[in-house]
Formats: structure tokens, sequence, C-alpha cells
């Protein structure tokens, strides 16, 4: 999933209480088709109140600075942004989500009332911290790699990863819209008659690793058998081999880790 997450830290007038500024962005989000996944309210939220936002939804690494710029650069507490949800009390909070075809919608509302008395627009003032993830589903395009490049990349690395070549989750038929990647493979075989390559299977690390192995093969030589018995390669001139998860290009902790890792590669013999 892709996911843009915009933050944005608001500050009401003091004489709101911060309850009554996330109850309206809760009604809000109510008739805007979301749903609420969790809430608390002062030491539900954390044993100290207040803490929720300057220790883990606002921690200093991830605060916003400057706005406004500070009387000296040495001194970043003087940054309104920076120091806005310092020593803040009755905190409540709010997560919501919103499903749809084109992308799930998170929202994380926290509400507090502004404890640092250096700064007069924020002391005392309820201040909410906003958070908006739209995760949107990555496209699943098929890359399709031309002969003349497998050639090139061959030639100068010994091997190319492919990922137009598509299996269904834990199958090794592989689907129609491989053809223009195995009429390039073939292309790029008969263009050097002399050349042999191994085709290898990778997985990403989801499901156990024997089953991936023996996925990874099987998967290998379906494509052996695809361009032998469809686009006339000499089955001499290719070997499959399955390496399972052991070969990643990317770590496997996200979507688009596993999507890399998941590839047939040619590799030359």
């Amino acid at each position: 999933m892709k996911a843009s997450r915009p933050r944005i830290l608001y500050v009401a007038p003091p004489e709101r209480s911060p309850l009554e500024v996330l109850r309206n962005y809760e009604q809000e989000l109510q008739k805007n088709g979301f749903e609420p996944l969790f809430k608390c309210s002062r030491e539900q939220c954390t044993q100290q109140d207040g803490a929720l936002g300057w220790l883990y939804l606002y921690p200093p690494k991830s605060r916003l600075l400057n706005i406004p710029p500070p009387t000296s650069s040495a001194n970043k507490f003087k940054s309104v942004s920076w120091s806005a949800l310092s020593y803040a009390t009755d905190q409540h909070y709010l997560s919501a989500k919103r499903t749809s075809p084109g992308g799930d919608a998170y929202v994380s509302v926290y509400s507090a009332r502004g404890g640092y008395r250096d700064h007069q627009q924020t002391f005392e003032h309820p201040i909410l911290l906003l958070e908006v993830i739209d995760a949107v589903p990555m496209e699943n395009k098929m890359v399709t790699v031309d002969a003349a490049a497998m050639a090139k990349e061959v030639a100068a690395t010994g091997h190319v990863a492919l990922y137009g070549i598509l299996f269904d989750t834990d199958k090794t038929d592989i689907k129609p819209e491989s053809v223009a990647a195995l009429e390039e493979i073939a292309k790029f075989l008969k263009a050097d008659p002399k050349v042999g390559v191994y085709i290898v299977g990778h997985t990403d690390n989801v499901g156990g690793f024997e089953h991936n192995m023996s996925l990874s093969l099987r998967r290998a030589e379906a494509v052996v058998k695809e361009l032998t018995t469809k686009y006339g390669v000499s089955a001499p001139r290719l070997k499959a081999v399955g390496t399972g998860p052991v070969v990643p290009l990317a770590p496997n902790d996200t979507d688009e880790g596993r999507a890399k890792n998941r590839r047939v590669e040619l590799v030359k013999q």
C-alpha cells in the first residue's frame, strides 16, 4: 500500500474544552462515513495525563519545528509548534477508519489543553493534533523487460530480474498476462543460441520456508516448460532453480519489499 500522511496542529479558543473539540471532530467523521476504532480520555490513554501526546503521538523527533521561528536558533523550545503539547493535560484521543474501494482512510485525533507557560498562544488553549492516512492500493503493474535490455543486463551483471511473469498466490500456473515477458525471454535466447540460463524462482518470506523453496522451484519449472513447449527454446539451455526467500532484494517488512522479492531471474550459466 501507498499512503499519504498529512499532520496538522490546531489551537482552539481557550473557552473551549479539549473534549468539546474532539467531539466536534468525532461527529464530523461519523457524518463522513468513518467508524471509530479506539477512544480514550485522560489516564485511560496513558498513566500520566497528557503523555500520549508529547511522548507518543508528538515525540521530539517528529515535532513540527520553527512555526513561528524561535527567537534564538539555539533554543528550539522557543518554537510554539515544537513545545505545543509539552505539559499538556486533559487529553482525549480518537482513531477512526473509513473503508472504500479506492483505499481505506484512517484518522487520528488527539486533543489536550496546552500547559507550556512560555507561549501564551497555546497555554491553557485546547490543542488538536490531527493525522490523516489515505491508504491507496499499489498498482499491480506488469513490468516487461525487452530482449535487448535482458541481453545488456546479463552481459553486465550475469543476471536480470523479471517481474512480468505472474502467478496467482501460492500457485504455479503462469497467468496469461505473462505472455509479453515470455516472448521477450525467447527473443533474447534465440538471438544468442550459445547462451544458457538458469531460470531462478524467488518468493517473499510469507509462509513456511520449505513450502516457499518448493514453490519457487515449481514456478521456475513452469517457466522452463512454457519456454520449451510454446516458444521453441532448446531444453538443455535451461535449468530451473528455486531459492525461495533466501535471496531478497529488499526487506520483507513492507508490501513494497515483498513485491520486489517475488520475481523470476535469468542467470547466465
